[in-house]
């Protein structure tokens, strides 16, 4: 937290604070509060809530089915295993025509560093429809990625990130990356602006290129409330040679989509959805009215609206349509753990709706 004895504590010192330790990986909420004492001086109380080594049982079984519904995943996370701190999280993904496996190890202050270092390891096979079809032969793409990211706010309002990464395409080449990210937080952080981006470097002939993107996003309320609204607008692109694995996309179902709930990104294993190109627009507007609260539940109805605009799609260079989705879902929500969605959506002009299921991320991403 960074708190030194015999420093002046300050309103910003100990907000600065608490966000770095809600920041640890293993965190479920973090508190600080401060005892006054006699000769201006006070003792700071830092409460936090840990995480067990796993999930709670029903808190496991819904994710777990909730992301093998939504997206045929599975990850098992283990929350401070050597007692320090840190979160490990290993996972898959089970289609044969899109299979993966990740590791991933998040620990703080690694060999003294402040902040929260993630060690990442992913491989993967996607199948892409280059004309929009997935009834022609598609395009495949089998990578490899091994990926170093440091994380810390240097002020109560303001995060910044950096981190570089080694990919191997098989058929395109070998890329080393960097990327930098600044997470900037307004209106008592009820409103957030993101940028993050950088090089891709091909090595041994592959062409190099760059990939960024930004957020905006706002919220009425910190703590969840029996009336919430929310709203987000997001832009990314990938410049000209970049693999497809990296272009941005919108849809339901797929791990790395922005949510597009009433457009269909994956179909019978490949990725075949509108939203898909080297760039991207997208917004999304939600609000939520709650409807029960029981000891360890809460349960909320939603109503909401996703928007999405490619641009330079596969099939045709230039503009694509926009899409919307319009919908309503039920938001459930366990204290200090992790939150679930079950949505129905449609696009206006089409026949039928999709459903949709999945684990909503901390706010703001």
């Amino acid at each position: 937290m960074d708190l030194r004895p015999r420093e002046a504590l300050t309103p910003e010192s100990l907000a600065l604070a608490e966000r770095r330790l809600e920041q640890l990986p293993t965190a479920a909420g973090g508190k600080l509060t401060y005892r006054p004492r006699a000769g201006g001086r006070a003792d700071v109380v830092a409460s936090v809530g840990e995480s067990g080594l796993i999930e709670p049982k029903v808190v496991l079984v819904l994710r777990l089915g909730a992301e093998f519904a939504g997206r045929h995943e599975a990850r098992m996370r283990l929350n401070s295993p050597t007692r320090r701190g840190e979160a490990l999280e290993v996972g898959g993904r089970f289609d044969a025509d899109r299979p993966a496996a990740w590791a991933t190890l998040e620990t703080p202050r690694l060999a003294g560093l402040p902040g929260v270092v993630s060690l990442s390891g992913l491989w993967e096979r996607q199948s892409y429809a280059a004309n929009g079809s997935a009834t022609d032969s598609p395009t495949i793409e089998n990578r490899r990625r091994g990926a170093v990211d440091w994380s810390h706010w240097i002020t109560s309002a303001l995060r910044f990130e950096v981190g570089m990464g080694l990919d191997r395409f098989d058929g395109l080449g070998s890329y080393a990356s960097m990327r930098a990210a600044v997470d900037r937080r307004l209106f008592a952080d009820r409103a957030a602006l993101l940028s993050d981006g950088g090089p891709w470097w091909g090595l041994n002939g592959a062409s190099g290129f760059f990939e960024f993107g930004g957020r905006a996003a706002v919220r009425s309320t910190v703590r969840p409330r029996p009336w919430m609204f929310g709203a987000r607008f997001d832009g990314r692109r990938a410049t000209g040679a970049a693999p497809m694995a990296v272009w941005p996309s919108a849809g339901k179902g797929a791990s790395r989509a922005f949510l597009l709930r009433g457009s269909r990104l994956v179909t019978d294993g490949i990725v075949v959805g509108e939203a898909f190109g080297r760039g991207l627009l997208h917004g999304s507007a939600e609000a939520e009215r709650q409807v029960a609260d029981h000891r360890l539940v809460r349960v909320w109805l939603a109503a909401f609206v996703d928007w999405a605009k490619p641009w330079d799609r596969a099939q045709a260079p230039g503009a694509g349509p926009g899409i919307f989705s319009l919908g309503v879902g039920l938001r459930v929500r366990a204290s200090g753990s992790a939150a679930f969605r079950v949505d129905v959506a449609k696009r206006p002009g089409t026949s039928g709706g999709m459903v949709s299921a999945g684990v909503i991320p901390p706010w703001p991403r």
